[in-house]
């Protein structure tokens, strides 16, 4: 799986990148300040509405019919958590992807 120059190449093996791409000037990976840096109004808008959604998607489901105690706002508490996480990966994940060049700038 060796090139002729004794160097891997994406010709030999497309799944293996050595560096960066210096024909479209594109890097492979960004650290988090680059990414989190990167942020614009539509991931913030995606921070917020991952936790909304799934804070109120948390408290309906809280709040069965044959419960003996409520578990509605713990359980919505929680599905809120989780929802914030979600949103911060999927900004920082179309933050880098912007940066890499896969996605346009908006």
């Amino acid at each position: 799986m060796r090139g002729a120059t004794g160097t891997m190449t994406l010709e030999t093996n497309p799944w293996f990148v050595v560096d960066d791409d210096k024909e479209t000037n594109r890097r492979r990976t960004y650290s988090s300040p680059h990414a989190v840096g990167n942020f614009n109004t539509t991931d913030y808008r995606d921070i917020l509405l991952f936790p909304a959604i799934s804070g109120g998607l948390g408290y309906v489901a809280g709040g069965t019919a044959g419960a003996k105690v409520c578990m509605r706002t713990p359980t919505a508490v929680c599905a809120g958590g989780l929802g914030l996480v979600a949103g911060l990966m999927f900004a920082a994940q179309s933050s880098s992807a912007r940066l890499m060049g896969f996605r346009n700038p908006e």
